[in-house]
């Protein structure tokens, strides 16, 4: 007789992105501190950063381009190899991007955050990231 076992993987739940703003990237005490940068040249920003599994339910990105040029923003959640929208955030400018679970759940894994120019000209910016 012949026993066949057949297991199913799901992919893990991806993130949502929420809607963009060009609030501050203003940290309070209660958050959960990820990233709190500045960075500078011509060689992109590329950090990435582990969520612990209930730990926080709502993830900002926040990018502030000081620079004279525009730069990329680009999000990926590596876990479920989700690639979000490039933004492109003008000189002078900033933005926060927001990512939660759909479920409302607990969001968990690596996120990929990069941020770079596509004309070669120098960065000057400042990204933060934060979980509450």
């Amino acid at each position: 007789m012949l026993v066949l076992s057949v297991s199913a993987f799901a992919s893990p739940a991806a993130p949502v992105e929420g809607p963009s703003s060009t609030e501050n990237g203003e940290i309070t005490i209660l958050d959960t501190i990820y990233i709190d940068a500045s960075h500078s040249g011509k060689t992109g920003y590329d950090k990435t950063i582990t969520i612990s599994a209930d730990s926080d339910k709502t993830l900002n990105i926040w990018v502030k381009n000081n620079g004279s040029s525009s730069v990329k923003f680009f999000v990926e959640h590596l876990d479920s190899n989700t690639q979000y929208s490039t933004e492109t955030v003008s000189a002078g400018s900033q933005l926060t991007r927001t990512f939660s679970m759909p479920s409302g759940g607990y969001l968990y894994g690596k996120f990929r955050i990069y941020v770079y120019t596509t004309d070669g000209s120098e960065m000057d910016i400042n990204v933060r990231a934060r979980g509450y």
